[in-house]
């Protein structure tokens, strides 16, 4: 399992920060997954925090604001107005790093940076979700038994951490989970789209891109899950996230090696008893040509 961590003030602020940082201009990016959890502000200016000590991040506009430790604008230790964006560090993002050779070259605000997806997370929001909504209510959507573990607690309500299950559903060869709507106003999504405080909302769930600094660590190209108050957010990373992102669907590079080796084991089993077939002493000529038949699928 590969673990995730906080962003560090330093990582943010310091004079070598994260070139993963810099390409982004100072902007941390958020999904529509973190709009939805913790959106905070008037309906043009949502407002969630992102990162580890934690940065104050205005999520509609992007800018990094300031950080938790010190400076103005210093959260609260059980206001749940933040939202978090991992990181992957030292011989974890190596081994990543080499695990994953499907990576792409972006370039983000002229810096050019690797890019490669690992683990899966609810991200974009889903409007056509009628269908979705008709069989959740029916009790006929499928579950695929994974869970999401989130804040019960609304922002709009009271501060805290009150952990709770979100379920993951299948429908139609994809994956998503349905979410309240916890919100201050009405959450701006992405797309400029609003929902209500309250409304359900169902989202995506998608590959995670992580970028790939060249100091060795893999940054999260979004902020992920909000609505995590930062009395509970470093245990949450360490304990809860790191579990549900490392509980991930398989590689197309790992299903092949599972395959190959279901087939290894599937032929060496059939040689066995082919071998078996062969060195038998009590069956005829005959008999032993029609038992390999049957054991080739030909019948006899």
């Amino acid at each position: 399992m590969f673990q995730l961590k906080l962003l560090s003030e330093h990582q943010v602020f310091g004079e070598n920060n994260l070139q993963a940082i810099r390409a982004q201009g100072g902007k941390s990016y958020v999904s529509d997954f973190c709009l939805g959890l913790g959106s905070w502000g008037d309906s043009l200016t949502n407002h969630t925090n992102v990162g580890s000590v934690l940065i104050n991040t205005n999520v509609r506009y992007g800018e990094n604001v300031w950080s938790a430790y010190g400076g103005s604008n210093n959260c609260g230790e059980d206001d749940p107005k933040y939202s978090i964006r991992p990181v992957i560090e030292g011989e974890d993002a190596k081994k990543l790093y080499e695990s994953e050779t499907e990576k792409k070259i972006e370039k983000i605000n002229g810096h050019l940076m690797e890019v490669l997806q690992y683990g899966t997370y609810p991200q974009n929001v889903e409007w056509n979700y009628g269908e979705l909504e008709s069989r959740f209510q029916k009790g006929t959507l499928q579950r695929t038994g994974r869970i999401f573990t989130l804040n019960a607690k609304n922002v709009a309500e009271g501060w805290g951490y009150t952990p709770k299950v979100s379920h993951e559903f299948k429908f139609n060869d994809q994956r998503y989970v349905r979410e309240i709507v916890s919100s201050f106003a009405d959450c701006l999504y992405l797309d400029g789209k609003r929902a209500c405080n309250g409304y359900p909302c169902w989202y995506r769930v998608q590959p995670v891109e992580w970028l790939c600094d060249p100091k060795g660590t893999l940054i999260s190209r979004h902020a992920l899950v909000a609505g995590i108050p930062y009395s509970e957010a470093n245990r949450y990373v360490i304990s809860t996230l790191s579990k549900e992102i490392n509980n991930r669907y398989p590689t197309q590079r790992e299903r092949y090696k599972e395959r190959s080796m279901s087939s290894k084991d599937s032929n060496t089993k059939k040689n066995d008893r082919v071998e078996k077939i062969l060195s038998a002493r009590n069956m005829t000529f005959d008999k032993k040509v029609q038992a390999l038949c049957r054991l080739d699928g030909r019948g006899r």
